[in-house]
């Protein structure tokens, strides 16, 4: 027997629409589309408080003016595209924990090119992602104040053959990077490593890696300009790596500062990387550039790793360091630039302090089996010199390297 058909009220069918708009299968938010500013809040909202997931374009253009622009924890804003960049423009942005600006794979295989540029401060709590599986995208941050980095950056390849992304920053004030998590650039195994630049007016404080590594063509670029001080280590162990694996050279790391250069602590290490690969059929990378120049003091205190790799045949050579300061320049940590077996050269180091300089660890420039001829150092000072660690050019059937010191008092 057929019961009597009843039709919803009106009451019950407006409850019904509202508990049902915006919401997709299995209860979860549809994300809208967005692709200015207007789209994500009223034109007068100061501050303007992103408070939904947004799907975005790419090309897309949100411009704030000179409002303050605050992406709400566990918010979305995912990017589909990688022709174009997506641009953020405001007064300032923060990026609250657990947001995310997602152009991961957003074109498929390429990660997104995402622009931010604001006029006072970047406070960075949430996540950066343009990570891809073919060709990693872009992140560019140009701010007129600071930037304040707790949150995760991700332009890293994601297979064997890609190589790293890029990220950039200009700031005219300060930096600070403070999160356990990897700043992550690194290219795959066939591929070479990203790159990282930073260039800020003001004091940069690093207590977040950065890996800009790469595999069998070479690892990437990392460098860091501050107009003051240049500070890494303080709050935790810190690795900057631009090494390399297979037959790839170590890649390149250039970190400049107006004033005084501190490169990790005795309360928390720190490690630079640019060591050559390892080896592929038989042929392993030389170790990579490292360039220090300090305007103040300089205290080198992480480890440093620029040596040749090791293989079957033929071993790479020790890579090249220069170290500048019109201060002082104490390092107290060991210096590796090491060739690699089984005829891998030593490296060339170069040390010119304004002032004084201590030498107290191993400074390694040995070659490394019996074709092999030990590296070279020139160490100079405008004062004393004081070495109470060692300095090992020794070579085997190449001879040993050469090592010039001169101290003008």
């Amino acid at each position: 027997m057929k019961g009597k058909k009843t039709t919803p009220s009106p009451f019950w069918l407006g409850i019904m629409v509202v508990l049902s708009f915006g919401f997709g299968r299995g209860g979860e938010a549809v994300a809208a589309n967005a692709c200015q500013a207007d789209d994500v809040c009223a034109p007068g909202d100061n501050p303007c408080v992103i408070a939904q997931n947004y799907d975005v374009a790419a090309g897309c253009t949100f411009d704030f003016g000179d409002r303050d622009v605050i992406l709400q924890a566990n918010k979305t804003l995912k990017i589909s595209g990688c022709a174009l960049p997506v641009s953020f423009q405001a007064g300032s942005l923060t990026t609250q924990s657990g947001s995310v600006i997602n152009g991961r794979n957003a074109g498929g295989d390429c990660g997104a090119d995402i622009s931010i540029s604001v006029n006072r401060d970047f406070t960075h709590d949430g996540e950066l992602d343009v990570a891809g599986s073919a060709q990693p995208g872009l992140i560019t941050v140009v701010a007129g104040g600071s930037v304040f980095s707790r949150g995760k950056w991700f332009a890293n390849a994601t297979t064997g053959d890609a190589d790293g992304g890029s990220i950039s920053l200009s700031v005219s004030g300060d930096v600070s990077f403070d999160r356990s998590t990897t700043i992550d650039l690194h290219g795959g195994g066939d591929a070479t490593g990203g790159d990282f630049e930073l260039a800020a007016a003001g004091n940069v404080t690093l207590n977040q890696t950065i890996d800009a590594s790469g595999g069998n063509f070479d690892g990437g670029f990392i460098t860091i300009e501050a107009g003051g001080t240049l500070t890494m280590a303080t709050t935790r162990a810190v690795t900057l790596t631009a090494s390399a694996t297979g037959e790839g050279y170590g890649g390149e790391i250039d970190l400049l500062s107006g004033g005084d250069m501190t490169l990790a602590n005795a309360s928390f290490n720190g490690t630079i990387d640019l060591h050559g690969g390892g080896g592929f059929e038989g042929f392993a990378g030389d170790g990579g550039y490292l360039t220090l120049e300090s305007g103040g003091n300089l205290i080198l205190d992480a480890v440093t790793k620029v040596q040749g790799g090791s293989a079957s045949d033929t071993g790479g050579y020790g890579g090249d360091v220069e170290i500048f300061s019109e201060g002082d320049i104490e390092i107290t940590a060991n210096l590796n630039l090491f060739g690699g077996g089984p005829d891998g050269d030593g490296g060339f180091l170069t040390i010119v302090a304004g002032e004084d300089l201590l030498l107290s660890q191993t400074v390694d420039l040995s070659g490394n089996g019996v074709d092999s001829g030990g590296g070279d150092a020139d160490i100079s000072a405008g004062a004393t010199i004081s070495i109470t660690g060692s300095i090992d050019a020794s070579g085997k059937s190449f001879g040993g390297g050469f090592v010039d010191i001169e101290a003008s008092s």
